[in-house]
């Protein structure tokens, strides 16, 4: 503001005569807006003189006149009918005309009421054609097509520096047979939105599990997303030897991996909600709660972390309000085999080995013939269609959770 102070620093007699001089054109200016006002009012009242006039009454004799004139048309016609035809011709004439004036009136509207049905029946068909193929599509979510080759070379040593020598290995193998594959190593960086812990987990998805690589692919362009999709009816089941049957979901499954979870890709965490939702709906039969809602009950409740996926006491916590009975199991192989014969699916929360780095969430389904663990991981396909030994699981089981209705 220093300018301004010195632009305001002037002698008295210089600010006496500039505001006098300005009184004096603003007084000028005055007079001329005053004159030039009154100049525009006069003409307009002079052109307002000039414009003719309309006549309400004028109006009203003109409409009286037509209708007058119209009456007498009616009336000359009436009188020339009667004449011509006599009164009962005249009268009989007039009810066919009426009959028939009807007659076409509800034909036409039955007509139109017709082509509504029509039209409603159409839309009503292409409404289940839309919902079947919604379901179709969710049921096949994984099958999507690749991207296309842009030619983009893999930069093998970028890879190790970010993920680590022997991780990048797998990935970086990969890429010589799998288009898709090559595509996500040669574009990496497209996956660093959460940071560089993620970027790394993600490239590790798509090389340790196939069946995950197309949505690693579509990850740049979908996440985050708003919401999760439905479950439909047709998701695969596993049954064990006890007759009991679980769906089995992957939490990077595309209806809901592309969601945000405990602060990132429901994908990445979102292991304990997945593997509550294979639980209810095996032993209800019911598809009305996805993984994704399921995540969503266990945000609002205060049972999501911040990077770290979902408090384990979310798993007894809300089994009441899903219609479920939660039952602690022993850390045993005996306890986990004796909970599984008598009707119980368990959710195990594992550590690090087989299954994790850190911590996991995985459904056991039962047992097979041969006495092995049947087990949904909801992160893997590959671990998911093997049977595990039960000392094996339980050696790297930190709690078990048993659910019956």
């Amino acid at each position: 503001m220093q300018g301004d102070d010195a632009l305001g620093d002037r002698s008295g007699r210089d600010d006496a005569r500039d505001r006098g001089r300005s009184a004096g054109r603003d007084r000028a200016a005055e007079r001329d807006r005053v004159s030039g006002r009154r100049s525009r009012e006069a003409g307009a009242n002079a052109a307002a003189k000039r414009r003719p006039g309309f006549s309400l009454q004028a109006v009203l004799a003109a409409i009286v006149g037509v209708l007058a004139a119209i009456g007498r048309g009616i009336a000359a016609a009436v009188r020339f009918v009667l004449d011509k035809f006599g009164l009962i011709k005249t009268v009989i004439g007039i009810v066919v005309l009426v009959i028939v004036i009807v007659l076409v009136s509800g034909l036409v509207r039955g007509c139109t009421a017709s082509q509504n049905a029509t039209t409603t029946m159409t839309i009503q068909a292409q409404s289940s054609a839309s919902e079947s193929s919604s379901e179709a599509s969710g049921a096949e979510s994984q099958e999507q097509a690749s991207k296309p080759d842009d030619g983009a070379q893999v930069d093998e040593d970028a890879l190790a520096n970010l993920m680590g020598a022997d991780e990048a290995a797998p990935l970086i193998e990969a890429a010589k047979t799998n288009d898709n594959v090559r595509w996500i190593a040669a574009h990496y960086d497209q996956y660093d939105e959460d940071g560089l812990a993620v970027e790394a987990k993600l490239l590790k998805l798509a090389a340790a599990d196939p069946a995950a690589v197309n949505y690693v692919l579509f990850w740049p362009d979908k996440y985050p997303q708003e919401s999760g999709e439905p479950l439909t009816d047709s998701e695969t089941m596993v049954t064990a030897s006890t007759g009991q049957s679980v769906p089995r979901y992957y939490q990077w499954d595309t209806r809901w991996g592309y969601t945000v979870y405990s602060s990132t890709a429901f994908a990445l965490t979102g292991c304990c909600p997945t593997s509550l939702s294979m639980v209810y709906a095996g032993l209800t039969g019911k598809r009305d709660l996805s993984p994704y809602d399921l995540g969503v009950i266990a945000e609002q409740d205060g049972y999501a972390t911040t990077y770290d996926g979902t408090d384990a006491s979310f798993l007894p916590g809300e089994a009441s309000r899903l219609g479920l009975s939660c039952t602690e199991v022993g850390v045993s192989s005996s306890s986990l085999r004796s909970a599984l014969n008598s009707g119980m699916v368990c959710i195990i929360n594992v550590g690090p080995g087989d299954f994790t780095t850190n911590g996991h969430y995985i459904v056991a389904v039962g047992l097979d013939e041969a006495g092995d663990l049947i087990i949904n991981d909801p992160y893997s396909d590959v671990r998911s269609n093997k049977t595990w030994d039960i000392d094996t699981v339980i050696s790297q089981t930190k709690v078990i959770y048993g659910y019956s209705l």
